[in-house]
């Protein structure tokens, strides 16, 4: 089951929610609405192409190591992300992930058999670029 959830609200009722384990998709509750994670989508448009690349290839490769529990060093951008190490439930985790910080959606199983960061970042640049 896929569906778009308040992750705040989840931690609010639900105390397990809280564990390292949910960080990277629980909202800070310090945090300025404002923050970098917000402006994203908007330094991606304005953006020229590479650089707008390399902002999408940049913030993929951190959720996914965060995600994979990894350094972002670690990650090889031409190797499929199931031979990464990542499955089913992580690929919904990035997925969640991805959209908060990229405003765009991000299909689960495009994730589980992503060829790799090269080739899903430029996909992800065109939605974003498209606000989808």
């Amino acid at each position: 089951m896929v569906g778009n959830t308040d992750w705040a609200q989840t931690a609010k009722l639900l105390p397990a929610v809280a564990a390292p384990r949910f960080a990277e998709i629980l909202p800070d509750p310090d945090a300025d609405p404002h923050d970098a994670d917000r402006n994203i989508p908007g330094l991606v448009r304005s953006a020229d192409e590479p650089e707008a690349l390399a902002i999408v290839t940049e913030v993929l490769v951190s959720a996914l190591a965060a995600v994979l529990h990894t350094a972002p060093e670690r990650i090889d951008p031409d190797t499929r992300l199931d031979q990464l190490g990542l499955e089913s439930l992580m690929a919904a985790e990035l997925s969640s992930v991805l959209q908060r910080r990229l405003d765009c959606v991000v299909p689960t199983m495009e994730l589980a058999t992503a060829a790799g960061v090269r080739q899903l970042a430029p996909r992800l640049l065109g939605r974003v670029r498209r606000g989808a």
